[in-house]
């Protein structure tokens, strides 16, 4: 199982994920999957199979979930990551096979991602562990605020807070914070002076979705599926062929690069999992613009640097 036109989105609380992957997903015309997306595809899981994300669903007494101890707080947190990561799997390989990017924020592992997923098409966002154990009731959002009241209607409002910090604690913890720092992947942290459009940008390069100079790197520099640059070449700077990028195709005359680059959703040859593919071999050895295409891929893809 790989994926090769997902973008991933991980890390910890309050870092800025969900807005990030819908700025992405509405810029590129992507997929949007948000927090917690596997519930539009997978409301009712088998209570067998998926005894976390079934816990809130068959509570009778929501007091119960607040008064947990730390300990039995993280246990069903990561038991809940662990559920959604097997939905989301399920999921994402059916959505892998539409010609659009997808954007999530994912409960899916460092480790499952890395196995999965380019190296640049995975991102870590992080802000201080501390900010969720200490804002966490801040936010207006309707489930925060309801879990708010709840421990106010305790017998002991401020110890049943103090346990339930704790418990936020544990899962924002700094170890947690630093596996995520160290996973190797491109890294993000919160910084309250940037502009989120700094952040999706920052976000952008990282994805290899534009260059350092926020240029589009397939669109606006015509980089052709197969890595030719259509800038300079004379059939484009002729008028002759208006590049794969601006051309609407029809099935029977469609090359090779663009029908399975546009089957997988992917952006360019370089993306592939398969690159350099047996199919493209002649192609790349046919002549020195196609040499420098396959020199490019390799730099585009990123799986060629020492």
């Amino acid at each position: 199982m790989y994926f090769s036109n997902a973008y991933f989105i991980t890390g910890n609380a309050y870092a800025g994920k969900s807005t990030m992957v819908k700025l992405l997903a509405q810029k590129y015309d992507g997929v949007l999957c948000e927090e917690n997306y596997h519930d539009r595809f997978f409301p009712h899981p088998d209570r067998n199979e998926f005894p976390n994300l079934n816990y809130t669903r068959d509570l009778k007494d929501w007091h119960d979930f607040i008064r947990r101890t730390p300990d039995e707080y993280l246990a069903w947190i990561d038991g809940v990551s662990r559920e959604c990561e097997t939905l989301e799997l399920k999921i994402l390989e059916e959505l892998s096979k539409l010609n659009k990017p997808i954007f999530v924020d994912t409960n899916i592992s460092l480790e499952t991602l890395r196995e999965i997923s380019d190296h640049d098409h995975v991102l870590v966002m992080l802000a201080d562990p501390q900010i969720s154990v200490k804002r966490f009731f801040e936010r207006p959002d309707k489930e925060k605020q309801f879990l708010y009241q709840l421990i106010l209607e305790e017998p002991d409002p401020e110890k049943a807070m103090e346990n339930y910090r704790q418990g936020l604690s544990l899962i924002n913890s700094q170890e947690r914070y630093d596996r995520f720092l160290n996973s190797g992947f491109n890294v993000i942290v919160r910084d309250e002076s940037r502009s989120i459009e700094e952040t999706l940008r920052l976000a952008e390069e990282s994805f290899g979705l534009i260059d350092s100079e926020g240029k589009d790197m397939m669109e606006r520099e015509l980089i052709a599926y197969c890595g030719v640059d259509c800038g300079a070449c004379e059939d484009y700077i002729n008028g002759k062929c208006p590049s794969c990028r601006k051309t609407d195709w029809k099935e029977e005359d469609i090359c090779l690069p663009v029908r399975c680059c546009r089957e997988k959703g992917i952006d360019h040859c370089g993306m592939c999992s398969e690159f350099p593919c047996r199919d493209m071999e002649a192609f790349y050895n046919e002549s020195d613009s196609h040499i420098e295409a396959y020199l490019r891929m390799c730099e585009m893809s990123g799986r060629f640097e020492d």
